[in-house]
């Protein structure tokens, strides 16, 4: 096959630098290939971010806390416990560690959009064997949760929608004024 061959002269290296052939025949351009392979990758890397794979659920929550503070200037920490009935650190599944990254992000996400806070706080507390808790606090400006039920309320909606997927519930505690706590709550092998 020519893409296979070795390039023998300039004018065919320019050729395949510039252009690919699908398996229909179909001359592509390399910038499209290239594009959707990055595409690919960016698609991928979202489902599951390679830092959970790599390094574990609470390295990835303190590198998000990091990327928080140094993008937004809000202090950001956190805070891994366990509670001495067994609990370890990594004994998530794939799933749930995933789900809450993901509801760790928007919780930031809402938190720099929403609550005027100067400091977050994310808690992951592990209960025996099997059960996980990860609390983000922040000192903003609060808000009514009964208002936040309203149907224009999709961050909200869609991150009870994630946690009730994997069993697990969703209690948030804020009022105007005093700060919010959100707290998802759910079986470590779910």
């Amino acid at each position: 096959s020519p893409v296979t061959e070795p390039l023998s002269d300039a004018s065919t290296s320019a050729f395949w630098m510039r252009t690919l052939t699908n398996e229909a025949g179909s001359v592509i351009s390399w910038t499209r290939a290239a594009s959707a392979i990055t595409a690919s990758t960016r698609i991928m890397r979202d489902l599951r971010p390679p830092i959970l794979e790599d390094l574990g659920l609470v390295p990835a929550l303190e590198t998000l806390a990091a990327r928080f503070r140094q993008h937004s200037s809000i202090a950001c920490e956190v805070h891994a416990e366990e509670d001495g009935n067994g609990g370890s650190a990594g004994s998530e599944s794939p799933a749930v560690a995933t789900s809450l990254y993901r509801l760790a992000q928007e919780s930031l996400n809402n938190v720099l959009k929403h609550a005027d806070a100067s400091h977050v706080t994310m808690r992951l507390t592990e209960s025996g064997e099997d059960h996980l808790t990860l609390s983000i606090h922040d000192d903003g400006v609060g808000f009514d949760p009964a208002a936040a039920a309203k149907p224009l309320s999709f961050g909200l909606l869609g991150m009870n929608e994630r946690i009730r997927s994997l069993g697990g519930t969703l209690r948030i505690d804020s009022r105007p004024g005093g700060g919010t706590t959100i707290a998802f709550r759910l079986r470590s092998g779910a």
